[in-house]
């Protein structure tokens, strides 16, 4: 969902089917409504950095894919910071209770995510080639310009 949340949630709120008519206890509909908005988008962000497949199936809104690009180039970004930190910090990367131990950790299970998922696009890419090439070279024979 993209825009201005607010005029969403206005939206929302004037739709006939809006089961949030008045208030509850003290809080007022747009109030609940935004806990709500504000506790959907946390599990959004919480799927896009812990799912292990890149879709990302929301209910209502639909199947979104990661883009292999992208995600490829925040993967080369976490490897920079990580050796930065290996670097910089010696000592204090590996230390759980230090705030570079918490970073490390932090970005080396980013980089964990990131790999499952770039790792399950690439063989997704890889599969559709080769099923390409099959079929052209079902379609011209042997002489196919692949």
């Amino acid at each position: 969902m993209k825009g201005n949340q607010a005029i969403i949630n206005g939206l929302i709120l004037e739709h006939d089917k809006n089961p949030i008519k008045e208030k509850i206890d003290k809080h007022s509909p747009e109030y609940i409504l935004h806990v709500i908005m504000h506790e959907y988008w946390k599990e959004w962000r919480y799927l896009l950095s812990n799912c292990e497949t890149p879709y990302i199936i929301q209910r209502g809104l639909g199947v979104y894919q990661l883009q292999y690009g992208k995600a490829r180039k925040y993967m080369y970004r976490l490897i920079a910071r990580l050796r930065m930190l290996r670097d910089k910090y010696p000592e204090e990367h590996m230390d759980k209770e230090t705030y570079k131990g918490r970073m490390y950790t932090y970005f080396e299970k980013e980089l964990r995510v990131t790999w499952k998922q770039v790792d399950h696009l690439k063989k997704e890419i890889n599969l559709r080639n080769a099923n390409w090439r099959q079929k052209k070279i079902n379609k011209y024979g042997d002489k196919a310009i692949l």
